[in-house]
């Protein structure tokens, strides 16, 4: 639902091992604050990880949920 940019190099990825598979040199770093691209209305913002808040998780544009809930998954 959105685009990560990642701080090491300023380019723009689905997630942070997108960018490890093209960035042969260095790996993505995790900052407490990331940087998103809505991926409906392409506005440009930053959320805190460590503050994220239910009404966080939506556009503020448009409204589109980008923080989809995980799964997890047992091994047997």
């Amino acid at each position: 639902q959105v685009y990560v940019q990642s701080f090491c190099c300023g380019k723009w990825f689905e997630c942070s091992e997108c960018h490890d598979e093209v960035e042969k040199d260095h790996q993505f770093t995790v900052d407490r604050v990331l940087r998103l691209m809505c991926k409906c209305c392409r506005r440009v913002f930053q959320r805190d990880l460590t503050a994220l808040m239910e009404s966080d998780k939506f556009c503020e544009q448009c409204q589109n949920l980008w923080c989809l809930p995980g799964t997890h998954v047992s091994l047997l």
